[in-house]
């Protein structure tokens, strides 16, 4: 009988699959929560500038210990930190379930998102 992990881990390896692709700038997390998402992208792209926007200050500060740039932001009611069409790839594994404002999220990441940038 295979033993299943049922921790946080659902989409962590397409969110890591899908990230050795392509070479991004510029890496927007939304909720990184513990930074699963953001350290796969950190391997992948080791020169790549990596933000998680989170807005529960403990896991910020864990985020900020381990080496992550993070910005505190409410993303269903502040506008993303970022240029317009400034970011090259938004991650938001885990998030969408949280939120009621999917709209406005959708909006900002169609707003700061490059042309031929993506949301995983």
């Amino acid at each position: 009988m295979a033993v299943v992990d049922r921790r946080l881990n659902y989409g962590r390896q397409i969110v890591a699959r899908f990230v050795a692709s392509g070479d991004p700038g510029v890496v927007v997390d939304l909720g990184p929560g513990l930074g699963e998402d953001m350290a796969a992208v950190r391997a992948a792209h080791p020169g790549a500038r990596i933000v998680g926007l989170e807005a529960h200050l403990p896991y910020a500060e864990g985020l900020r210990s381990k080496g992550f740039e993070v910005v505190a932001c409410n993303i269903e009611h502040e506008a993303f930190p970022f240029d317009d069409e400034s970011v090259d790839l938004i991650v938001a594994n885990q998030v969408f379930e949280h939120v009621k404002e999917v709209h406005w999220i959708l909006h900002e990441c169609a707003r700061v998102l490059t042309v031929g940038g993506s949301l995983v």
